[in-house]
């Protein structure tokens, strides 16, 4: 690996967050709404699904992808791309993101829904018309933090990045590993500004929209 690895690893790492962030909104967001706002049977069992990721070691997380995606002859002509890494992540934390963003919802009334429905609006159009503007600073706060974790992770994506797809985190723990501590101090400093760049947007927005007055 030389040096020159690194600007393509920084674009894999921008590729891997911006991905992750944009479908972790939008998975998040509909897992919420079903746990919360429907009737749907199985609700429960998936509010209680959603937590799994979050007591399940990374390393652990990452090999069951391995064993899944190299094992299963479908799922095989998968491994090795970005796509895999944007699972991974999304997987990751489906926890963090789907709790903040069911918070919200459970604080939202349902007049503004059932005027929708007596209007004669879908479920789906409500959802996207009336209830996602409503809970949009939440949802964008949780892809701020799915942003941060897709360019800082390392656990989830160890053993699913190949060298095409190797994020900025991998490059610096091979470069660590091969006693390169020069350019592996750089790509942390890289990661680091940009995780904290995230995290500072990602509490500007939730201190405008009052969901960070409780850390203040």
């Amino acid at each position: 690996m030389t040096r020159g690895d690194i600007p393509r690893a920084f674009w894999n790492s921008m590729r891997l967050a911006v991905s992750a962030s944009i479908i972790g909104m939008m998975v998040y967001s509909l897992l919420a709404y079903i746990v919360v706002k429907t009737r749907f049977y199985g609700r429960r069992m998936l509010d209680f699904l959603t937590w799994l990721p979050a007591i399940i070691p990374g390393l652990v997380l990452s090999l069951g992808f391995l064993q899944m995606f190299v094992g299963t002859p479908v799922f095989r002509p998968v491994y090795g791309t970005m796509a895999v890494l944007v699972i991974a992540v999304v997987v990751g934390t489906l926890a963090l993101g789907t709790q903040i963003i069911k918070t919200s919802l459970i604080r939202l009334g349902a007049e503004l829904e059932e005027a929708s429905w007596a209007a004669g609006a879908s479920r789906f159009y409500t959802f996207r018309r009336v209830v996602l503007p409503l809970i949009a600073p939440s949802v964008a706060v949780i892809g701020l933090e799915v942003f941060a974790a897709g360019v800082s992770v390392v656990g989830l994506v160890a053993l699913l990045g190949t060298g095409a797809t190797q994020p900025l985190s991998i490059v610096q723990l091979i470069y660590l590993d091969s006693g390169l501590f020069e350019p592996a101090s750089v790509i942390g400093l890289l990661i680091m500004t940009i995780t904290v760049t995230a995290a500072l947007l990602a509490r500007h927005v939730g201190l405008k929209a009052g969901l960070g007055r409780a850390e203040s």
